[in-house]
């Protein structure tokens, strides 16, 4: 006999023994005393094992029946059923947005391990473990419910959380005063009645019961309802009569319920912020590398960020007003060396983040290939890829844009000859955006100064330019082998899991260009970020990572990709490959990559990637993503305290080549002394917090002025910050 001491009461786990009948009594008697007597209830057999109590009132939880004696040889937890996804309040259909993920893996819910399984575990209580039977072994059925109504309750127990695997809560016409907050952490909750009770508030957990459909609160005491339930996007039925409640207003409560929902989401108050990050370094630059911090940020382009979309967030979070101040506090506070962004509209590259950032970068941008065939008043909304560098680091050489559009209407017929895979590619406006930098001189760079005359004079008249014109010889790009170069990609792959050959496709096309950029003679250190809108399992984080994918990949679908899946002849196609040699930052830090960095209201994985070459970079730290309840008590991604339904990814990376060490006289760009983990020593997986200086950074506070640029030939690079700069929209160079 096992005695659990769970909700309110003494429960205990009986057998049936063998040999009795249908209406016989049986006494019981537990190790602290306990006692309670049942009636054999119909259809019960030998080995069925039931919860009952010492309690008066509870009949109804006696004889809930926990298992079935039919699995002699394993004892198998079986899983509550699958949650839907859908809900009554949200039948408007949403609409498709580019970037948003809908490879939606629903996870089966698990039983906990703590309560639930001592509970149903065949052995005793021996020191807070249970020691499981060799003798008889079971399949246990879950509990779906608890029915405890009319049951004179005062008080719910803390340990109530211990049920989170029941749907269904019956705790009506009892003399429940208040709930404890422990029910937010039934999170498979679908149907909750706590009616007819004493009830004068509810928790502002209850929030977290994102599952809840069913909720009923009638004949109770409460005056207002927490703003929480503003989360419980899918509750379809609510019941609220016979409360003197005056929050939501009168006129609020009369409406439908997913209109009282949508008033509480929009009456959450702004939360705190949320915890610091942690840098996880893996080693820190000897005294003769330079290192480079480079980040990648989806910041969710405003036209995207709508209740339609999400709508779990308060509206006055998805505001441009508001996100842009936690954006700019993000940018800032990890303090990137070079910063690469994904949806940055048109208009706002110009109009905020030039000067936001200007006094300390220099960005360029390059819309999406749709631009082109969108009036003057629409192209301002129009997304694309932006990067930024420092300054006081780097100079720009060159820029290069990969439109895959132009790029497949480039290769013609040869490319791909059959119509269906032609038009599923050339419908998608997906770009990579290149910039080859040039590393200044880190004496200059750590003394603050600009630099000694020898290393300006050989850039005499180009040096405050944005474009080396006397670099480039018959459209190649030249580079000087005495310089330290570094080729930055910035992209954004198409968001659709129904294109996963696309996407492929995408990817081998990216990759090609890059590869023209980078002369054969010289190692350049290569850093390639972006959304790639694929998960750790899909084709294209295989190609990235080892070069090659196979014409038989699934990912291509079974479609005619041209030479990487068939030839004209027939003959079989060689599939996608690259000569790049890449690893991923995170990957190579903390031997996987991060479990999400999107985590919307119908996905969460891990989208997002830092790229980099290790022939010449080594990943040395990279930025801890968020846990996963951090996330939850705010339902998903963008919520009031992420303003992007994309997490920022940063890495640090040392120089390693040679050429790196000979050029910058043994000496760093990011000073060992200034690291943003601030331990000089070394070690493997070390983590510190970063410090948060931030939390309560204000755009207003920075002194980055707002300027507009002027317009300047089509024929010259779209640049903004620094010596300004920009170009006519009436024509895209």
């Amino acid at each position: 006999v096992l005695t659990e001491q769970s909700l309110f009461m003494s429960q205990f786990v009986i057998e049936i023994p063998s040999g009795v009948v249908a209406g016989e009594q049986i006494n019981y008697s537990s190790s602290d005393g306990g006692k309670v007597t049942i009636v054999v209830p119909a259809g019960s057999k030998a080995g069925m094992k039931f919860i009952v109590s010492d309690k008066p009132g509870i009949q109804r939880l006696t004889l809930k029946n926990l298992y079935k004696p039919e699995t002699p040889s394993h004892q198998q937890v079986s899983q509550p059923p699958q949650q839907q996804q859908t809900q009554q309040q949200t039948q408007q259909k949403e609409p498709q947005k580019e970037h948003q993920h809908k490879e939606a893996h629903h996870k089966e819910h698990t039983t906990k391990q703590a309560t639930s399984t001592e509970i149903v575990s065949n052995g005793h209580s021996n020191g807070g473990k249970v020691e499981e039977s060799t003798t008889v072994a079971e399949e246990i059925e879950v509990i779906q419910g608890l029915n405890l109504s009319g049951s004179n309750i005062v008080v719910l127990s803390p340990s109530i959380e211990n049920f989170s695997f029941i749907t269904i809560l019956n705790v009506s016409s009892n003399q429940l005063y208040r709930l404890p907050s422990e029910i937010g952490k039934l999170v498979h909750l679908q149907k909750l009645d706590v009616s007819c009770n004493s009830l004068t508030s509810l928790p502002l957990e209850m929030g977290s019961l994102h599952q809840l459909r069913d909720l009923d609160i009638h004949s109770n005491s409460i005056t207002s309802l927490p703003t929480g339930m503003g989360h419980l996007l899918r509750l379809e039925k609510f019941r609220f009569d016979s409360n003197p409640i005056t929050s939501p207003p009168f006129d609020v409560l009369m409406k439908e319920v997913k209109q009282i929902v949508y008033w509480l989401r929009d009456h959450i108050e702004v939360p705190e912020p949320a915890p610091a990050r942690r840098w996880i370094s893996a080693g820190t630059p000897s005294q003769n590398e330079t290192s480079v911090k480079v980040m990648s940020y989806n910041v969710l382009a405003p036209s995207y960020a709508t209740s339609a979309y999400y709508p779990h967030c308060p509206s006055w979070a998805l505001e441009w007003s508001y996100r842009s101040s936690l954006i700019l506090q993000e940018i800032f506070t990890y303090d990137a060396d070079i910063v690469c962004l994904q949806e940055v509209e048109t208009e706002l590259f110009d109009t905020f983040f030039v000067p936001e950032l200007k006094g300390r970068y220099e960005g360029i941008h390059r819309p999406k290939s749709r631009y082109n065939t969108m009036s003057e008043e629409d192209r301002r909304f129009v997304d694309g890829c932006a990067i930024f560098w420092k300054t006081s680091h780097f100079n720009l050489v060159h820029e290069h844009l990969i439109d895959f559009v132009e790029q497949t209407l480039a290769r013609g017929d040869t490319f791909l000859s059959d119509h269906d895979t032609f038009n599923r590619l050339i419908s998608k406006d997906n770009i990579g955006l290149v910039a080859v930098l040039e590393v200044k001189s880190p004496s200059m760079i750590n003394s603050g100064m600009n630099g000694s005359n020898d290393f300006y004079s050989i850039h005499d008249g180009w040096a405050g330019s944005k474009l080396d014109h006397s670099r480039m010889n018959n459209g190649e790009l030249r580079f000087d082998p005495n310089r330290q170069y570094m080729l930055i990609c910035n992209t954004h792959i198409h968001w659709n899991p129904e294109f996963c050959d696309v996407k492929v496709v995408q990817t081998q096309l990216l990759v090609e260009e890059i590869q023209k950029l980078l002369p054969p003679q010289l190692e350049i250190p290569l850093v390639v970020c972006g959304d790639f809108n694929s998960t750790p399992d899909s084709g294209v984080w295989q190609f990235l990572q080892s070069g090659h994918l196979p014409a038989s990949h699934p990912d291509f679908k079974n479609l005619h990709w041209g030479p990487f899946t068939k030839h004209k002849n027939g003959e079989k196609g060689n599939g996608c490959s690259h000569s790049l040699v890449l690893r991923s930052a995170y990957k190579e830090v903390i031997h996987q990559e991060p479990p999400f960095t999107n985590a919307s209201f119908v996905f969460k994985g891990c989208l997002s990637y830092i790229w980099f070459s290790p022939n010449s970079l080594k990943s040395i730290g990279v930025l801890e993503t968020v846990d996963e309840e951090v996330i939850a008590k705010d339902v998903a991604m963008p919520n009031a305290r992420f303003p992007s339904d994309h997490l920022s990814l940063l890495a640090e990376f040392a120089f390693t080549n040679e050429n790196v060490s000979a050029n910058t006289n043994n000496s760093n760009i990011n000073n060992n002394s200034n690291n943003t983990n601030g331990n000089s020593n070394s070690g493997a997986n070390r983590m510190n917090s970063i410090p948060n200086q931030s939390n309560h950074f204000h755009p207003q506070q920075q002194q980055h002025p707002h300027t507009r640029h002027s317009s300047v030939p089509s024929s010259q690079l779209r640049i903004g910050g620094g010596g300004g700069g920009g170009y006519n929209r009436s024509s895209r160079p």
